[in-house]
């Protein structure tokens, strides 16, 4: 997978969700408590959560789909 072909979509209230995740600090506080291999990694874990979180608030849409 390369990561430069990723486009993010706005959609909804994702940008609000994703702000008051980011003040609450989750992916902070996630990546600090998880341990994982930076070098393997594409999306820290905290990044993943705060995208789930904010799926699962707005419309629960597939984040990712197999071609």
């Amino acid at each position: 997978m390369n990561i430069k072909n990723i486009k993010p979509v706005i959609d909804a209230a994702i940008p609000l969700i994703l702000k008051y995740c980011r003040k609450l600090k989750i992916a902070e506080y996630i990546n600090d408590k998880i341990n994982f291999d930076k070098e393997r990694r594409l999306v820290l874990p905290g990044t993943a959560i705060e995208a789930i979180i904010a799926n699962v608030l707005v419309d629960r849409h597939p984040l990712s789909r197999k071609d």
